[in-house]
């Protein structure tokens, strides 16, 4: 159907409704779009929840008291749930109008659907264990006040594929009591008024982190621990949803609720805290699965103090994983056992050589004794840390130097290694953080380590071409050159800001034997503003399923994510209210993954997609374990679990193209191991 034509009905009053995916952002002004239908095939595992959205837009009189009236498609299948998709206005404000963002899932009360406005309900199915591979078919109905019934029909296509009930990847979000209690009023270790509240996170696949700090645990002066309200809570969850991973910390700043122990005291207190949750969740089968954050790595200045964190755990109970959260350095890879990285920083060489028990840095073939810099720029959006210029020669691959202005003729930038011992080349190498190229690059080098002389040096530059891949440059001396130090002086950069060089080789690359065997670290990915894929409200709802795929592609075990329910100081009495319409402001749209109900939390559309995502993962690890041991060789479906590097791109093409990838390739797989059930 063309938007012509669908106007025209409009126009006549005629009532339009279609079925949409998912993945589909549905708006107030959505029309039909070619081969639009009333009828719907999804694809499950068995144990596998699937969901799509029924559209409805009103001719020019509106329906009153509209309702979903949705059996169980047979004895296997029961009754979807239905929500009715609410919106979120993305950049506005009480006051002032902005943009409606399909998002909050609401209660299915019948509701008004006013003149030529498009309305969607979201309806999910789940698909028990019990269900018999095959086609599964059934109706829905959209009926009005006066009558008027329209039918859909629903066909289910069941893979013979059981998803595990413990989700192999494993996604961490703490869970934000303050909210919870602003608005629900409940007390903090109330377990029977909590239920209903984890209730609303059991279906979706998340590890919950339960304690914020409160009187969940209570830690005396003495140094006494008492975790009891813990246990119960955590009990609770481990019994309503497989958990993937049981964070034990409060946060990032873990350690600061544990006071050091008093001189002459036995035990740190940390120690019975640990010890005493790692008995229990030992006893419950859970204890792989424990992690404590000993606390943010975000400043430079504080990685001793992390480090000396990190020492502190693993000294109480060495049987709890750390995790540190922030890019990687070699300052820190030999004191953590997971390494949850930004995932716009995320180096796919960098994650393998971790999890292979080895360092990220290898020796420089030429021993530096001082390397200075005219400045050093960070933290920010170009670094998850504060640069120094060692950054730029230390054979590291996940580090680099920043400058913190943007160099120009007249105020240079510029980089200065001093050597232990003469070094003879032809060429340099300049490694560049992708973006922050310079153009223009004068080249100063020093016989004895005094005086310095320009250099004829002629470069020839190398763009990135693939993502997280750097780009670099070659510059060539007219004849060889000896010198004990070099300056590389920066007069322009490409595009405009700061110069970032990951790494200066000195005509021989970083030693590839000296590179240091270390403890296997697994490695995580995590999210914040801005990255792609987001989990942000008003990003394109492909991208929260996309996560896990990434997530795949960087050989990365699990994610983790600052915030699930930061609900903005407002909503306390919109829960009460349950709008149709709520608001945020810019900063908050990655604060929260669901709502504020009025009984208990409501999810998202992103929290949603996210699952089918960690559900699509288990589709992923399954295929490739058929792979490598021979029994699926077919390479059309060996192609869609391929660990490939997605490109960080929003345009309209490119997610497109991944959102076929995922459609298509989620079938095909379940179809693959469907086969291979049968055979």
């Amino acid at each position: 159907m063309n938007a012509a034509f669908a106007i025209v009905l409009a126009l006549f009053g005629v009532t339009q409704l279609w079925t949409e995916p998912g993945h589909v952002a549905v708006f107030p002004d959505s029309t039909p779009g070619p081969g639009a239908s009333r009828a719907v095939r999804l694809y499950a595992a068995r144990g596998e929840r699937e969901s799509f959205q029924i559209c409805i837009r009103p001719g020019k009189k509106g329906l009153e008291e509209v309702e979903v009236r949705a059996p169980g498609l047979d004895e296997s299948i029961g009754p979807p749930e239905v929500h009715r998709v609410g919106f979120l206005r993305l950049g506005g404000s009480l006051d002032v109008d902005g943009v409606l963002w399909p998002d909050p899932l609401l209660t299915p009360a019948p509701f008004e659907a006013p003149p030529n406005e498009t309305q969607a309900v979201w309806l999910t199915y789940a698909v028990p264990e019990s269900a018999s591979p095959g086609l599964h078919y059934g109706k829905v109905a959209v009926a009005s006040k006066k009558g008027r019934t329209w039918a859909f029909d629903v066909t289910i296509e069941v893979f013979d594929f059981v998803l595990p009930e413990t989700p192999t990847l494993q996604a961490v979000f703490p869970l934000c009591r303050r909210a919870v209690r602003d608005v629900y009023g409940i007390d903090d270790t109330d377990l029977e008024a909590w239920k209903p509240i984890y209730g609303a996170f059991a279906g979706y696949r998340l590890a919950l982190g339960l304690w914020d700090g409160g009187d969940l645990v209570k830690i005396q002066t003495s140094g006494e621990v008492d975790a009891t309200a813990l246990k119960e809570h955590l009990a609770y969850i481990v019994s309503t949803a497989h958990l993937s991973a049981a964070p034990l910390g409060p946060g990032p700043e873990g350690l600061t609720v544990f006071p050091r122990p008093l001189p002459g005291a036995v035990q740190d207190p940390l120690q019975c805290y640990l010890g005493a949750m790692g008995d229990y969740l030992e006893e419950c089968g859970r204890l792989e699965r424990a992690c404590f954050q000993p606390m943010s790595i975000s400043e430079r200045r504080r990685w001793p103090e992390a480090r000396a964190a990190c020492e502190r755990v693993r000294r109480a109970d060495g049987r709890i994983r750390r995790i540190l959260v922030g890019g990687m350095h070699p300052f820190l890879e030999r004191y953590t056992d997971i390494w949850a990285v930004p995932l716009r920083f995320t180096d796919p060489l960098a994650i393998a050589r971790l999890e292979a028990g080895l360092s990220v840095a290898a020796k420089a073939p030429y021993r530096a004794i001082d390397i200075v810099a005219s400045s050093s720029g960070g933290p920010s959006d170009l670094s998850p840390f504060a640069s120094a210029p060692e950054d730029a020669y230390d054979g590291a691959l996940v580090t680099y130097w920043v400058s913190d202005a943007e160099p120009s003729r007249k105020a240079p930038q510029w980089l200065q290694i001093a050597l232990a011992e003469r070094v003879r080349t032809n060429r340099i190498r300049v490694g560049w953080q992708t973006g922050l190229e310079s153009d223009e690059v004068r080249v100063r080098t020093s016989y004895e380590g005094e005086s310095f002389s320009i250099a004829d040096v002629s470069w020839e530059h190398h763009p990135a071409h693939a993502p997280y891949e750097r780009s670099w440059s070659e510059g060539r001396f007219k004849r060889d050159k000896a010198f004990t130090a070099i300056r590389l002086e920066f007069l322009k950069s490409t595009s405009g800001g700061p110069v970032g060089i990951s790494e200066v080789e000195l005509g021989k690359p970083p030693v590839p034997d000296s590179v240091g065997k270390i403890e296997p670290v697994e490695v995580w990915l995590s999210t914040r503003e801005g990255d792609f894929p987001s989990l942000a409200a008003g990003g394109q709802p492909m991208e929260s399923r996309l996560l896990p795929w990434v997530c795949w592609a960087c050989r990365a075990r699990g994610f983790t994510h600052d915030a699930l329910n930061r609900w903005p100081g407002a909503w306390v009495n919109a829960a009460k209210e349950q709008p149709p319409i709520w608001t945020a402001t810019e900063g908050e749209m990655d604060a929260f993954l669901f709502y504020p109900g009025s009984a208990s939390a409501i999810p998202s559309i992103r929290a949603e997609l996210l699952r089918d995502g960690i559900e699509d993962f288990e589709y992923l690890s399954a295929v490739s374990d058929a792979l490598e041991s021979g029994v699926i060789s077919d390479p059309s479906t060996g192609r869609y679990c391929a660990r490939l590097v997605y490109s960080p791109e929003r345009s309209r093409a490119n997610m497109d193209e991944l959102s076929r990838r995922v459609i298509e390739g989620r079938v095909a797989m379940g179809r693959a191991l469907t086969d291979l059930a049968r055979e």
